[in-house]
């Protein structure tokens, strides 16, 4: 739970972490426990190479635009919808291909697909409380999926 809540800090003072200067990100990296992740973009290279050398030292897990062999791991573009969640990946060869299929789907899955999920979800718990087996469950979706032209 702590990387999750670090992760959502630095996401949501992302313009903070940016305006430290390198010392200070060298300094906040080696100190045990003050970072879980940490997002780099805009540095030297030089730079780049020795802060993320330095935080994953102290086990602190590192995403570094566009420098792949730099990563830990990557960021999906994510298209939610209520509960529905569309995560889309190039692995960090193409953010910008990432950042365009998040936009087309966006606009092919709109937001009364979170009513749509809300619907099913509604169906599948009716279906399981008559006791309709899970082979069966996929099929009932599939039927109420086709019916509604959800795909279509």
């Amino acid at each position: 739970m702590q990387a999750i809540s670090t992760f959502t800090r630095l996401m949501r003072t992302q313009r903070w972490w940016k305006r430290l200067a390198m010392g200070d990100l060298v300094g906040l990296c080696e100190r045990e426990g003050a970072l879980d992740v940490l997002f780099i973009a805009d540095l030297a290279e030089a730079d780049e190479t020795r802060l993320a050398a330095t935080a994953r030292s102290k086990k602190v897990l590192v995403n570094t635009e566009d420098v792949r062999p730099l990563c830990d791991f990557h960021v999906p573009a994510m298209v939610r919808r209520g509960d529905l969640l569309l995560a889309i990946s190039t692995g960090g060869a193409s953010p910008g291909l990432a950042r365009r299929l998040k936009a087309h789907l966006g606009q092919e899955f709109g937001e009364e697909w979170a009513d749509h999920i809300n619907e099913i979800a509604s169906a599948r718990t009716r279906w399981r409380e008559e006791g309709v087996p899970l082979p069966e469950l996929g099929k009932r979706t599939n039927a109420l999926i086709d019916e509604k032209g959800w795909l279509s």
